[in-house]
């Protein structure tokens, strides 16, 4: 796999090769959506109703669990976070059919069928927990629709509010809504590769893949 590495105002500056690992976790049937903290794992299974959850038992490896919910016409996405401030990791799961998101509390044990939000629109693909405005609530981020389907949450410009990338699956550019005091604010548009499929942000980086070539691009954060 070679990583295209782009710096700044989108010029490439070099390509560095990387060996995939072999390690692996046993996940659910079908997993669509990923979302990660520093103790839990979860996972999305499409065409499913349940979502797998892998909790951390402090030696490196993790116990599965699954965990049935109502989602129509089924998971896609799932996002952790400490949703209602009690120090216990919650879920977010789509029920993109509906145009809802479903929340499952930890005080509860994850217990479906879960706690409806709606929307009116269509959560699809990806949904991230992160604080947009610094006032300590996790806030959720979601597209709403196929061509900007996965996106990611982080602090890409240093300022202390998390920022939401998106992919525009249908040009070849990435869509950055900074966060703010007062929420999400300007946005910025990044070339990238053609058709770029799925986005991720790793400290002030953003990391992007396609499904048409088998490499990644790196965006330096700034």
């Amino acid at each position: 796999m070679a990583v295209a590495v782009e710096v700044g105002g989108g010029e490439r500056r070099g390509t560095k090769a990387l060996r995939q690992g072999n390690a692996g976790l046993r996940a659910g049937a079908n997993p669509a959506g990923i979302d990660a903290t520093k103790a839990l794992i979860a996972i999305a299974n499409h065409e499913t109703d349940y979502v797998t959850l892998l909790s951390g038992n402090g030696k490196g490896g993790f116990t599965p669990r699954t965990l049935h919910l109502h989602s129509k016409p089924h998971p896609h996405a799932a996002a952790a976070g400490d949703f209602d401030r009690d120090g216990r990791h919650d879920l977010a799961v789509d029920s993109a059919g509906e145009k809802r998101i479903m929340l499952l509390f930890g005080r509860d044990g994850w217990r479906g069928p879960g706690t409806p939000i709606d929307l009116g629109t269509n959560p699809y693909w990806t949904i991230s927990a992160a604080d947009m405005d610094g006032d300590g609530n996790v806030d959720l981020v979601t597209p709403n629709g196929d061509y900007s389907a996965r996106i990611a949450a982080g602090d890409i410009n240093g300022d202390g509010f998390a920022d939401a990338v998106f992919a525009n699956s249908n040009g070849a550019t990435v869509t950055i809504v900074y966060g703010s005091r007062g929420g999400p604010r300007k946005t910025a548009s990044v070339p990238v590769m053609p058709h770029p499929h799925a986005v991720t942000i790793a400290g002030r980086d953003i990391i992007v893949a396609t499904e048409d070539e088998d490499r990644l691009l790196v965006v330096r954060g700034r």
